[in-house]
């Protein structure tokens, strides 16, 4: 691939050099129409040689989504928890630090849990953890349990 570009590369320098020596007026459309074939030809020959049955097909990565699948839902329960975590403390003003959540039954597809264990500790113990169960089932993300954490 590297011959045929340096030798695109070198037809098209010596094209754009004959053709600016070439036109004495504007009117020379002609010379302008036959150069662009030639610029044209000169970019497709060389790449048909690497495709002689004339069938181009882009080449395969076997890339199976179901190998995948399993990483996409870690990586989304993990951005539900964050998204989750970081609503309930923007909403009742408390640090990221001392909120930790669990989800279970988690579905992907919804984006949504069946249960959020939400649990407030240092200065988010003192939060209404009512309001905070109300605020996450009203969202619509789960049936929702905070609880106090002492450490």
């Amino acid at each position: 691939m590297r011959e045929y570009t340096v030798s695109l590369v070198c037809a098209v320098v010596v094209l754009a050099l004959l053709s600016l020596l070439s036109y004495k007026y504007e009117s020379d459309v002609g010379r302008r129409a036959a150069f662009a074939v030639l610029v044209i030809w000169i970019t497709l020959v060389p790449l048909m040689k690497h495709f002689p049955s004339g069938n181009f097909e882009f080449p395969s990565f076997n890339i199976n989504i179901e190998d995948y699948d399993e990483e996409y839902k870690i990586t989304a329960e993990e951005a539900f928890c964050d998204g989750v975590r970081t609503v309930i403390c923007e909403k009742f003003s408390l640090d990221l630090s001392d909120v930790d959540l669990k989800i279970y039954g988690f579905d992907f597809e919804k984006m949504r849990a069946e249960r959020i264990a939400v649990f407030l500790s240092g200065k988010a113990a003192f939060a209404s953890y009512k309001d905070i169960e109300k605020y996450v089932e009203e969202l619509g993300f789960g049936e929702c349990d905070a609880e106090i954490e002492i450490e």
